[in-house]
């Protein structure tokens, strides 16, 4: 049997390394199993953890996490099952690949709280609650400041697997570099974007995810927004192999410029750390079980809750002609519009954000590319 990664908080080192059975007596309250990837992939996982950490700490509360070494439903539950047979009272799910097990586990396990992040479960039962982001918004902003600021012209989008939430991200992107170009030329600034649009397959770092992201840089791309957790290492080893100084990174799910100050320029976040500390507390609040306004609930967090955005303070804000007011404004906009970006799919298969037009026609060109495994990256949007 193949050994799983098992970590509980306050472990040494060497016990960080071993197979279930080697962890076993150590009581949670919280645990949280997370997808495949890396625990400190400086994206997702992390700073969802650090949510996690953070209320655990503050409530003085023991906690842990499991991430599977295998992409199977078996390797989830084993770090599931593990966790309630120790005790946790509430079981944090990071994505969507959790919604098929949860039915089973809410009427297994129903003294248990199921926390579910980029996921949502039709008929929950009330010990669960499940948070989903309008990532959408997020990449909305990142792609309208990058075009309005008009350092760069040339851009990439590099996301790991096709799944919801990175899908949203890059639709999302796609409809700011439009929105940006087409007031830029309304203003008489003439002005022509172009764009590469891919996925790895993977939410891991390696060669092959640096060898795409290389091969955007080397047909011109002088930014890329890095969307799929670890994948951001291998866009940053590609960015420096081409010279940072003219290829730069758009981060995702947190502020990742203290990463690499000298490639990011923005980060497109939903404010994962946060909204799990939120949530966490809410539950031990209201005695170890989710409130009436979560129980049971499908939540999706938007601008309207302040989950999304760009990172506006200190550092982190690289823009000059893109200024901190008009992004107040756009976002604004984004609140008190609920269908901006609202993903919505044509008859033909096609997905489009609606609530305006999508147009293209400033694009010198959009170039879909081909994966490792030879799959066709999935179209963003719909030319006018």
């Amino acid at each position: 049997m193949k050994k799983r990664n098992l970590f509980i908080a306050g472990l040494p080192l060497l016990a960080m390394a071993g197979s279930i059975a080697s962890c076993s007596g150590n009581n949670v309250d919280i645990a949280m199993i997370s997808d495949i990837g890396r625990i400190d992939d400086g994206s997702f996982n992390q700073f969802t953890y650090e949510g996690v950490k953070q209320y655990g700490d503050e409530a003085k509360l023991k906690y842990g996490y499991y991430v599977p070494n295998e992409d199977t439903e078996q390797s989830r539950l084993d770090g599931i099952n593990t966790y309630i047979r120790r005790g946790a009272k509430v079981v944090v799910l990071t994505g969507y690949k959790f919604e098929d097990l949860v039915p089973d586990l809410m009427k297994k396990h129903p003294n248990v709280g199921f926390l579910l992040i980029d996921g949502s479960v039709a008929n929950s039962d009330k010990n669960v609650y499940s948070m989903a982001y309008k990532e959408q918004e997020a990449g909305y902003l990142a792609g309208y400041a990058v075009g309005l600021d008009q350092k760069y012209t040339k851009f990439g989008f590099l996301g790991g697997m096709a799944v919801p939430a990175v899908e949203r991200f890059g639709f999302g992107f796609v409809s700011g570099l439009s929105d940006a170009l087409k007031e830029l030329n309304d203003a008489g600034t003439e002005t022509k974007f172009e764009l590469q649009y891919n996925y790895t397959n993977s939410f891991a770092s390696g060669d092959t995810e640096k060898s795409l992201a290389s091969a955007m840089y080397t047909a011109g791309a002088e930014v890329i927004f890095s969307c799929g957790g670890a994948i951001c290492e291998s866009v940053y080893a590609a960015a420096s192999a081409a010279g940072v100084s003219n290829h730069k990174i758009i981060g995702v799910d947190v502020d990742q410029y203290n990463q690499h100050t000298d490639a990011y320029i923005t980060s497109a976040e939903k404010k994962l750390q946060s909204s799990t500390h939120d949530a966490l507390k809410s539950f031990f609040d209201n005695n170890k079980a989710w409130p009436s306004d979560k129980a049971g609930k499908n939540a999706t967090l938007d601008s309207k809750g302040n989950y999304v955005g760009l990172p506006t303070e200190g550092n982190s804000w690289t823009f000059t002609k893109f200024t901190k007011d008009k992004y107040n404004e756009i976002y604004k906009k984004l609140q008190n519009d609920a269908d901006y970006t609202k993903i919505t799919t044509t008859s033909d298969g096609v997905r489009v954000v609606s609530g305006k037009t999508i147009d293209t026609q400033y694009f010198n060109k959009i170039i879909y590319g081909t994966n490792a495994t030879g799959e066709k990256a999935n179209v963003p949007v719909a030319a006018k």
